[in-house]
């Protein structure tokens, strides 16, 4: 479960309700003793035992750190009197590999003085958690179009079909559970859970289709030592003709120009600039935890993981190709709050390249929308943190109430694959300001603008429709936060005011 930290903790590095401090210079630890580890190439969030020895025989204090520049400290334990110790630990998500060591400070025991000491560091390669869904056995069933595509994934209604799972990281036993869409957009189990073979895969066969189609079929791998449960992108099988009949279809216009890269505005954030003070709740999944409470809509082929130590809609393949359809979403399933700040630092990458196109762009959303709001709400009392499409270099925010809305377009907000931006916004009693890179761009000065609901954020992917391909693409929150209004701006937030509008009664 993703972890709501309360003041004063700062940023974990790891899966464990503990404060995580730079540790004290350790030049001078001499090197002691022994470090093993449990496995030495983990998924984001699994569980690795780290055991060895300090050296010394007694019993004394001895720090778990992480190499990240410096040494950090992540766990106090105490070893037994032979030097010996063993640390269960979560992998921190998010990186590539992770480095441990074993330090103990100097101690004075019974009457002797032991210089400090550090053990050999290991390290510990992360893989990120990933499942897919293919159907084998569909092969033998593709049919041509006349427009000359060709589906993929096609079967006659009713029929007997084979489907396949494979995990990573490869862990034989893991189990995988086979789930159908209702037509209601929940999820049935139908398969399983069926533990994965030594290479990380499961196979169902003779799955009974339903008789209406299109019909989307996704895996589920459980939760595992450690890791949290992972969902595949939906996969749709079709019936043969319904290429021509659904709209869905068509050619792959290619097209598009390469976006200039712009600078990287840096790891800017209003809270920091306006000395906000400590989140009371700060959402950041850099230890493969499950996305709870946040939760996961989609309605065609997307999904909402937690990928490498990122909240990430993804909007899904579909075709064997660079693009995918339907709306995607992930919402704060809290109470939330009625005043504060909410600021989040998020990109939304399109693949295959930066340019390219194989359809229209997403629509990319970051709201506040009333708590216990549904999937398909209709944004009629929503804050806009930042509205746009693709690539493009302009940022619409806004606020609606009732039958009034406030919006205004923000230009500069250069995006591409790689840039992150940071959007926020402050609610008060009697204004709206918003913030993006740390810089005020909009301020409504009138209470008619604020709701007083209790709100929370909400991140979406918003397609073009039935029957429109979309980019595939992905809409990634490294992290978002929350604080309170205790503590005055540092700095004025008078910016102008968005234009004043009647809303349209939709999103």
């Amino acid at each position: 479960m993703v972890r709501v930290r309360r003041l004063p903790l700062s940023l974990a590095v790891l899966g464990l309700a503990l404060l995580t401090v730079l540790s004290p210079a350790t030049a001078g630890a001499r090197p002691a003793g022994t470090l093993s580890v449990s496995r030495s190439s983990a998924g984001d969030g699994e569980y690795v035992t780290l055991a060895g020895t300090i050296g010394t025989q007694v019993r004394r204090t001895a720090i778990l750190q992480l190499q990240s520049g410096s040494w950090q400290d992540v766990k106090r334990v105490q070893t037994t009197a032979t030097g010996a110790f063993s640390v269960q630990i979560h992998v921190a998500g998010g990186t590539s590999a992770s480095t441990y060591r074993m330090y103990a400070p100097a101690a004075h025991v019974g009457g002797r003085s032991y210089p400090a000491a550090a053990t050999p560091s290991r390290r510990v390669s992360v893989t990120p958690q990933d499942i897919t869904l293919s159907y084998p056995g569909l092969e033998a069933v593709r049919l041509p179009s006349a427009s000359g595509n060709l589906f993929n994934d096609q079967a006659v209604p009713g029929s007997s079909v084979r489907m396949s799972a494979t995990i990573a990281p490869v862990r034989a036993g893991r189990p995988v559970t086979l789930q159908m869409r209702n037509p209601d957009g929940s999820w049935s189990d139908v398969a399983g859970p069926t533990p994965a073979d030594a290479g990380g895969q499961v196979t169902w066969s003779g799955v009974t289709l339903p008789l209406t189609l299109p019909v989307a079929y996704r895996a589920v791998a459980q939760a595992y030592d450690g890791m949290s449960a992972y969902e595949s992108n939906p996969r749709y099988i079709w019936a043969p003709g319904q290429e021509l009949a659904s709209g869905l279809l068509g050619s792959d216009p290619i097209g598009g120009s390469t976006v200039t890269l712009s600078p990287q505005p840096g790891p800017v954030s209003a809270g920091s600039t306006f000395k906000w003070g400590n989140p009371v709740e700060n959402y950041s999944w850099e230890s493969g935890e499950s996305i709870a409470p946040w939760t996961e809509y989609a309605d065609g082929t997307g999904r909402v993981t937690n990928y490498i130590a990122m909240l990430t809609l993804d909007s899904g393949l579909q075709d064997g190709r660079f693009r995918g359809f339907g709306d995607i979403s992930s919402t704060l399933g809290t109470a939330g709050h009625a005043y504060g700040r909410w600021e989040m630092r998020v990109r939304a990458p399109i693949f295959p390249v930066a340019g390219a196109s194989v359809g229209k762009n997403y629509g990319v959303r970051l709201q506040l929308v009333p708590a216990g709001s549904s999937p398909t709400y209709d944004c009629s009392d929503a804050i806009t943190l930042g509205q746009f499409d693709g690539y493009g270099s302009t940022t619409t925010i806004g606020a609606n109430n009732g039958t009034d809305s406030w919006t205004t377009t923000i230009p500069g907000a250069q995006r591409n694959r790689d840039n992150w931006h940071t959007y926020a916004v402050e609610v008060t009693p009697k204004r709206i300001s918003w913030f993006i890179d740390a810089k005020v761009v909009a301020t409504v000065d009138n209470t008619a603008a604020v709701t007083g609901q209790s709100l929370v954020p909400r991140l979406a992917l918003d397609g073009a429709g039935d029957g429109v391909w979309m980019n595939h693409t992905k809409l990634t929150a490294d992290w978002v936060r929350y604080v309170s209004l205790d503590r005055p701006d540092a700095r004025s937030t008078s910016a102008p005011a968005p234009t004043k509008g009647a809303f349209s009664g939709s999103c």
